[in-house]
């Protein structure tokens, strides 16, 4: 009875050992992981700044509406008056 229970003390050992294993790496991935959202959200946010800006500036100058359209981006036009 004493090596039975001698065994299934080691096997609940072991299985504890890999399942804070398993956390332990989970955990590390998963900081690793934000870091990398972090910064991508920082650069989205950066990225969307200085589009607006450029928006603001092409109101000034709409010689730029040319280059970021064939960029890709095209910017909201809002003076035109509401119809009713």
């Amino acid at each position: 009875m004493a090596t039975f229970l001698l065994a299934a003390l080691a096997v609940s050992a072991f299985v504890s050992l890999f399942f804070c294993w398993r956390f332990t790496s989970n955990t590390v991935e998963f900081r690793r992981m934000n870091g990398h959202l972090a910064v991508m959200q920082d650069m989205r946010n950066r990225t969307q700044g200085l589009i607006n800006d450029t928006g603001e500036y092409a109101k000034r100058n709409p010689k730029i509406e040319g280059v970021l359209e064939s960029l890709g981006f095209k910017l909201n036009k809002t003076n035109a008056p509401a119809s009713k």
